[in-house]
Parts: structure tokens; sequence; C-alpha cells
């Protein structure tokens, strides 16, 4: 198995193919191959960080969204209870406001019928 200094650059063997100038002089310096790899490497910690982050985030919004499923299940029981709550209801009251059963009860209070009225 190779060492990995076999596979590294050496300073002494690279000649630079650019320069930077500085305000007082201008002088060459030497491409470090070392500062590529920790690049390398904070780009790789960033992504993962980050694709880590955004899992985490979905499994948060999938949790949220099964549980509004629930809600929404329990909302939608409750509205059908009261909807049929409010049928009765309104058969009740179609029953007690219906013509015979208000004569009846207008007789037992004592009311008569006018004779003048003509009845259809």
């Amino acid at each position: 198995m190779l060492s990995q200094v076999d596979f590294r650059v050496k300073q002494e063997y690279y000649k630079p193919v650019f320069t930077i100038s500085g305000a007082a002089s201008q002088r060459s310096r030497l491409f470090d191959w070392g500062s590529i790899g920790k690049i390398k490497l904070r780009v790789l910690i960033t992504f993962s960080i980050l694709l880590t982050c955004l899992f985490l985030t979905q499994l948060v919004f999938a949790a949220n969204l099964s549980t509004d499923g629930q809600k929404l299940a329990i909302a939608q029981e409750a509205i059908a209870k009261y909807e049929s709550e409010n049928a009765d209801i309104r058969a009740q009251i179609a029953r007690q406001s219906s013509l015979t059963n208000l004569s009846q009860k207008a007789e037992a209070l004592g009311f008569s019928a006018n004779p003048k009225i003509i009845n259809p």
C-alpha cells in the first residue's frame, strides 16, 4: 500500500503559473495544494449538514400532515353528527308545526274555528 505522501505534489517540484501582486512588491507564491482538500471537505460537510436539515424538515412536515389528517377526520365526524341532529330537529319542527297538530292544540285550548273562513 502506498502512503499519501507519494500522491501529494511537493512544493519544490511545482512551478507557479501565476503571480499574486502585492502593494509593495510582486513576488510569486507557491500554490497550496492542502487548501484544496480543506475546501472540498468543507463543501462536503456543508452539503451533508444541509441534506440532513432538509431530511429532518421533511420528517417534521410529514408528521404535521399526518396529524392534520386526523384532525380533519375528527372535524368531519363532528360535522356529520351535527348535520344529523339538525335534520332530526327540522323533522320535529315540521311535525309540531303541521296544520293538523296546530288545529288539535287550538281545540284543546278552547279556540273555535271561524265559520266565515273557507277551508280548501
